[in-house]
C-alpha cells in the first residue's frame, strides 16, 4: 500500500477529528483539495468511509 505523503497528512488530520475545512486551514490548501486527497486515500484503502480509512491506515502502519 502506497499513500502519498499528503494523503497521509490528510488522514492524520481526520484521525484527530478535524473537518475538511479545518484540515485545509492547517495544511494551507483548499478544502476541495482535502476532499480529493481523502477520496484518493479511501479508494486505495478500499473503503467509502473516512473512519474506516483511518483505522485501516493505522492498522497497516501508515499513520
Amino acid at each position: 500500500m502506497n499513500l502519498l505523503p499528503r494523503e497521509r497528512e490528510v488522514l492524520a488530520c481526520a484521525e484527530r477529528g478535524l473537518s475538511c475545512k479545518e484540515t485545509a486551514r492547517e495544511l494551507g490548501i483548499a478544502s476541495n483539495t482535502v476532499r480529493v486527497y481523502r477520496h484518493q486515500a479511501m479508494g486505495k484503502l478500499d473503503t467509502s468511509r473516512i473512519v474506516v480509512a483511518v483505522l485501516s491506515a493505522r492498522e497497516k502502519g501508515l499513520l
